[in-house]
């Protein structure tokens, strides 16, 4: 895939031609990181087309579904968490990352066990579990109830080392626009699917895995 940004710049700033070509690249990087940490997320690129193929695999879209595996008496979070870690160990890989929305990291740092201590090392970010440890990954792309617990070797984003730079003359308007582009792509293999787990909302997956 490719991502591109652009940003208009006056032909007054000639005489600066070459310090506002370095600023501009400057904010470009940050538009286009940012953007590329959403379509890691949630792009849509598919094996289904040429069109899509060109596209940015996503990880949501790419992972497998939640699935409770075993029912526990007072489910919550870490639970949902640990059921995920349970279905990537059971089809072969091993998770070490759960990518959480703002409102799940919440939860899951409020959480005690029956001692009185929190569940989540708030130091670390380390949620322990009889199958080791996951980091727990405050993640803005992610909203609502949203958890993606994975093997970090299932999903692998690069981007290009340079930018594309494209400076075109806007003369009714006395200006340039400037494009700014970078190959970039998330690999992920079918098989790597199994080592992603998307849960869609946490709070119904606690009531899933609530024994009753």
């Amino acid at each position: 895939g490719k991502l591109q940004t652009s940003l208009y710049i006056s032909t007054e700033t000639n005489d600066w031609y070459s310090m506002v070509v370095d600023w501009a690249q400057n904010e470009a990087n940050k538009a286009l990181m940012s953007k590329l940490n959403e379509e890691i997320w949630k792009g849509e690129g598919a094996d289904t087309s040429t069109t899509t193929k060109k596209k940015i695999y996503g990880i949501k879209a790419a992972s497998t579904a939640f699935a409770a595996i075993a029912q526990v008496k007072k489910a919550n979070y870490a639970d949902v968490i640990f059921n995920a870690v349970e279905q990537i160990i059971n089809a072969g890989y091993s998770a070490n990352v759960a990518l959480v929305s703002p409102a799940v990291y919440f939860v899951l740092a409020s959480l005690k066990n029956d001692s009185g201590s929190y569940i989540l090392d708030r130091q670390t970010d380390l949620l322990c579990s009889k199958n080791g440890q996951v980091r727990i990954i405050k993640a803005p792309e992610l909203t609502g109830n949203e958890i993606e617990v994975m093997d970090t070797n299932c999903a692998k984003p690069y981007a290009g080392n340079s930018f594309e730079f494209e400076a075109v003359r806007d003369a009714d308007y006395d200006r340039y626009k400037f494009f700014f582009r970078i190959a970039a792509q998330n690999k992920i293999k079918t098989d790597w699917k199994k080592g992603l787990v998307y849960v869609s909302d946490a709070a119904t997956a606690v009531t899933a895995l609530t024994e009753v």
